[in-house]
């Protein structure tokens, strides 16, 4: 079995892979004009959608954030408005007098659906409190029904359609641009060199492949 002492000392023995001499000059010299114009493109994309998000979007937003409150408090308006229904027969209250039950208040729904749901096995609660909630609860399920009725036929406005295509169209197009710098062939060092800073400026990671990619057609080309 092959030690790593031994793999160690055969590296160290075998002949030594020699890279194709790049010059200083090569190394430090600006930018190809197609990096260049990949870089002027992104940038004017962006510059767009950026625009476009302040100039247009952004007060399209606003409107619709506040027809969107305007039609939900016109809802509830008009849930508010469904009638209550208070009922014919009156219950003894414990401070004394008689009052009648009333969807208008929660606790006289809940105690009336409590007795609809124990309505085979009510003898022992009072007569009059009985008939009450018998009374009230059909009122209160037709009632709860027009609410839900109301909430469900309710639709919520919408953004200016036009307005979002362009925001998805001026994304794209940034995207896309976006793209075109952060997988550019380089074909040059200083090419290489710009695309790894624009890679660190948006702290994105560096594509192994890719980067071997650019690495071959650089020293491709040094070698021809």
């Amino acid at each position: 079995m092959t030690t790593r002492r031994q793999l160690l000392a055969a590296a160290i023995a075998a002949p030594a892979i020699t890279l194709p001499s790049v010059s200083h000059a090569t190394i430090t010299a600006g930018t190809s004009a197609e990096w260049k114009s990949a870089k002027a493109a992104a940038a004017a994309a962006c510059e767009r959608m950026n625009r476009f998000h302040t100039d247009v979007y952004m007060p399209a937003r606003d409107r619709w954030l506040s027809t969107v409150a305007n039609a939900e408090a016109d809802l509830e308006r008009r849930i508010e408005a469904i009638p209550h229904y208070t009922t014919a027969r009156t219950i003894e209250m414990t401070g004394g007098g008689r009052r009648s039950m009333s969807t208008a208040f929660q606790m006289d729904v809940l105690v009336a659906a409590d007795f609809n749901r124990r309505r085979d096995d009510l003898g022992r609660e009072d007569a009059d409190l009985v008939a009450c909630c018998l009374e009230l609860h059909p009122e209160a399920v037709r009632r709860r029904e027009a609410e839900a009725a109301m909430r469900e036929s309710f639709i919520k406005p919408e953004i200016d359609p036009a307005v979002w295509a362009e925001c998805e169209r001026l994304e794209s197009e940034s995207n896309k641009a976006w793209e075109r710098v952060a997988f550019f062939k380089a074909a040059t060092l200083p090419d290489l060199t710009a695309k790894i800073n624009f890679l660190k400026s948006e702290e994105c990671p560096i594509e192994h492949d890719d980067l071997l990619a650019d690495l071959a057609r650089i020293f491709g080309e040094a070698r021809s």
